[in-house]
């Protein structure tokens, strides 16, 4: 359960620095009529709908090489190069599989 829970937590760190990272036009985006209106309040701009963010970097990997913060040192200690990679995407189910892979600095190995 805290391996899946580190997972997300990886994925949910790389989609925004992705996401901030991308020169996109927020303004321009459309947002879905069917979704609740006070997620698309516009104080909290267009990456609110995931989906097109998800879309937007599907297949592609994404490197933490270096992090710094609060339980950095006491989660992450032997970690190092955190990658994150999305595959998989399903429209219909709106889903996608994402692969995370770390340099573990004890067993000197890629673990998954």
């Amino acid at each position: 359960m805290s391996s899946t829970m580190l997972a997300l937590k990886h994925l949910v760190f790389c989609l925004s620095v992705s996401a901030a990272y991308a020169d996109v036009e927020f303004q321009s985006w459309e947002r879905p009529p069917d979704n609740n209106p006070d997620l698309n309040r516009k104080d909290l701009g267009a990456m609110q709908d995931a989906w097109k963010t998800i879309m937007g970097t599907a297949n592609q990997s994404y490197y933490l090489i270096f992090s710094s913060g609060l339980g950095t040192e006491r989660h992450y200690r032997n970690v190092k190069c955190l990658q994150v990679h999305s595959s998989g995407l399903n429209h219909t189910l709106k889903s996608a599989n994402y692969t995370s892979k770390w340099y573990d600095t004890r067993s000197k190995k890629m673990e998954s």
